[in-house]
């Protein structure tokens, strides 16, 4: 449900499946999905420029691959029902990547993340053979928009003998998003005062100002606080400079933020303290 309507799930498998559609260099991909519910009818515009390549593969090559396709392996976060992969084949399936529902796997995100880790092709350019499997023990992070996945593997002296038993995963409902807003609260509005507001903006703040703990998930707290994020233009400006500054200051010392007549000169070490 979004902050002003309903959204049917029929229609978010749809947008999936149209999202998959552009990956066939065949496909013929509607302007404009429709869907009702029985009472309202929802209409969602699609822009026609759209591409699909990958990183490191001419278009050659990508085409060919893809054409040659025999499995899907799709990442879910831990612990996910089993209805949420059921939708996720369906959608495959009805996109037409590959014909039957074995081809089409659902594994952990961070499991996904480590299978890239397998082999590794030699730097001889010449040769394209593959380099002996990874072995040992690796920890595997993956950091989403609102959980962070994490798995433990010991990769077997064969990787053909990989099995899901050699995997430890943990989820935590934490993520890219939250650390946006602890990067907000922390460091840009601890101890600021805002812009002049409104009466109403500022019942709204005074009942935002318990702001959630660095690093902990505090779910209802954080989802008020989204709300009241975006809920100014000033504030979605806040969102976007905390976005850039967890990039920035892990490598920078010292980073001088500006936002109107507004400026924040910011430390690494105050990443690092707060988090």
């Amino acid at each position: 449900m979004s902050e002003h309507q309903q959204i049917p799930l029929n229609l978010v498998k749809q947008g999936l499946v149209t999202l998959l559609t552009t990956l066939q260099t065949q496909a013929v991909v509607q302007d404009s999905i429709s869907l009702t519910d029985g009472e309202t009818q929802t209409i969602i515009t699609l822009p026609h420029d759209y591409t699909c390549g990958a990183v490191g593969l001419d278009q050659e090559t990508f085409v060919s691959a893809l054409a040659q396709l025999k499995c899907v392996l799709i990442g879910s976060p831990t612990n996910w029902p089993e209805a949420y992969h059921f939708n996720l084949r369906e959608a495959v399936l009805e996109a037409g990547l590959v014909q039957g529902v074995s081809q089409v796997i659902v594994v952990e995100e961070a499991i996904a993340t480590a299978l890239s880790e397998l082999t590794s092709v030699t730097e001889d350019p010449k040769t394209s053979t593959i380099s002996e499997f990874r072995k040992g023990k690796i920890l595997i992070v993956n950091v989403g928009a609102t959980t962070t996945e994490m798995a433990l593997v010991d990769f077997p002296d064969d990787g053909q003998n990989l099995t899901y038993s050699h995997f430890h995963c943990h989820s935590f409902a934490y993520g890219g998003q939250a650390l946006d807003q602890d990067i907000v609260c922390q460091l840009l509005l601890k101890n600021e005062n805002l812009s002049p507001q409104t009466q109403k903006e500022k019942n709204q703040e005074q009942s935002t100002q318990s702001w959630p703990r660095p690093g902990y998930p505090d779910l209802s707290i954080r989802y008020q606080l989204q709300q009241w994020l975006q809920s100014s233009s000033y504030r979605q400006e806040l969102l976007a400079a905390a976005r850039n500054l967890k990039v920035i200051l892990p490598s920078e010392k010292e980073f001088i933020l500006n936002i109107g007549d507004r400026q924040w000169n910011l430390q690494q070490q105050d990443l690092e303290k707060k988090y």
